[in-house]
């Protein structure tokens, strides 16, 4: 086996690789897609018992309209393929460097402190534990 042959071979597993994670992104946007849209469904629900609610002004159209950006958003990772949320996200990083920025480091700083409190957890039931 010559290196053209190995080559050759880890070229084939990458595309089976990248074809398999694209079809679990796939099925996992569809299912978070449905998931949204029933987020939506409920909203919608919320809204309409809210309008029957005169005690709660604007708390109806608020929530109508969160309802219409679930549905909107489900509708999306529902349709949408691993390659058009790559495309549309590109788009978008072009378009609003600064948001996605913005974005990017509210999601950074989230997934630290999610994880600062994890450690904190553990160390604490692990000092617990050996007293």
């Amino acid at each position: 086996m010559d290196r053209s042959d190995v080559q050759r071979a880890a070229q084939g597993m990458m595309r089976v690789s990248g074809s398999m994670v694209r079809a679990q992104i796939d099925a996992r946007a569809e299912l978070f897609g449905k998931q949204l849209t029933a987020v939506g469904a409920e909203l919608r629900r919320v809204s309409a018992d809210m309008r029957q609610n005169p005690n709660v002004p604007g708390g109806a159209e608020l929530t109508a309209r969160g309802a219409e950006l679930a549905e909107r958003a489900g509708a999306y990772f529902e349709a949408a393929d691993s390659e058009r949320m790559i495309a549309d996200a590109e788009h978008f990083t072009r378009k609003r460097p600064l948001v996605a920025a913005a974005a990017a480091a509210a999601v950074g700083f989230a997934a630290s402190r999610i994880l600062k409190a994890a450690a904190t957890r553990r160390y604490h039931e692990s000092t617990e534990g050996a007293r």
